[in-house]
């Protein structure tokens, strides 16, 4: 719940457009649309706000890692969006 509550959040502060969209979705597809319209914006920040491409590209490894490790069931890193 308190994974959920952060994703949308996010969503509604860094892209409040796509949020209020998502409030218009049927409620039992509205929660997958917010958690990945969350992981969109931490990755967008990722290319905000590195300023090497090398730390941008570690960056986004960790989030490719973290995204496998939920597609097998894996323990996943302690992050709101994972």
């Amino acid at each position: 719940r308190q994974r959920l509550a952060k994703c949308i959040e996010t969503v509604r502060q860094r892209d409040p457009a796509h949020y209020l969209c998502a409030t218009l979705l049927r409620p039992e597809h509205r929660a997958n649309a917010l958690i990945a319209h969350a992981l969109n914006c931490e990755l967008d920040q990722v290319l905000k706000s590195s300023t090497k491409a090398q730390f941008a590209s570690l960056k986004l490894r960790w989030w490719t890692d973290a995204i496998n490790k939920v597609c097998n069931a894996e323990k996943v890193p302690d992050h709101p969006v994972v």
